[in-house]
């Protein structure tokens, strides 16, 4: 699968402890919104379609939408800019993230 590489960033959710972008890579624009902006074991948060939210596996909680704090609950709050093509050896996922600390 081709990959593309994007910005996604936001600005409704500010503050100390938040994260205002990421890039990513990714094969859509939609696809990069689904892409939490942190890959911490200690908070592995994935989009679930089926409860439309933030979820964490069921060995971390209830398996119910999370309010996360630190980044947008909605996809629709998400922008995403294309970047460019991402090279061969790129896999899906989050590669950098913009993390504001309190």
């Amino acid at each position: 699968m081709k990959l593309n590489l994007y910005l996604v960033h936001q600005g409704t959710v500010t503050g100390y402890d938040t994260f205002s972008a990421m890039v990513v890579a990714a094969a859509t624009p939609e696809a990069a919104k689904r892409i939490f902006p942190s890959n911490y074991e200690f908070l592995p948060y994935t989009w679930s379609e089926e409860k439309n939210g933030w979820v964490l596996p069921p060995d971390h909680n209830d398996g119910e939408v999370e309010d996360v704090g630190s980044w947008p609950n909605h996809l629709e709050d998400l922008k995403v800019q294309y970047l460019g093509k991402a090279g061969s050896e790129i896999q899906a996922g989050l590669i950098l993230a913009s993390f504001h600390a309190g």
